[in-house]
């Protein structure tokens, strides 16, 4: 069975209707559940939330890109790192407090890292 990718004929084409699609319904739900105030929250915010926008698009490629050349189970051992330096920044720009939870919850993470890779 052919993967969504190779039905769009590139991991990229793949991409851009994926994101113009969820976008679309993002913004039709955030619409919905925000009311009228939701155009002055984005304008407030609008700068934040272009670059985070671009930022999430460009990991998004670059982790399709990633599968589409490697084996699946090493890309989304590499991908799913990333909630340990969401949490790493949290802690150090956000000072969020450094807990015994979210230690062991790191910890869990880096021994599933090392089972999978092995």
């Amino acid at each position: 069975m052919p993967t969504a990718p190779a039905l769009m004929g590139s991991w990229l084409g793949f991409t851009a209707w994926l994101i113009v699609l969820d976008s679309f319904a993002f913004l039709l739900l955030s619409r919905i559940l925000r009311g009228p105030v939701l155009w002055s929250e984005f304008s407030t915010a609008r700068w934040r939330v272009v670059v985070s926008g671009i930022l999430g698009l460009l990991s998004f490629c670059v982790f399709l890109r990633a599968l589409s050349r490697n084996p699946v189970g090493a890309v989304t051992t590499i991908r799913e790192t990333s909630v340990l330096f969401a949490m790493a920044i949290g802690v150090i720009l956000h000072r969020e407090p450094l807990s015994s939870r979210r230690i062991s919850g790191a910890f869990l993470i880096l021994s599933a890292l090392v089972v999978i890779t092995l």
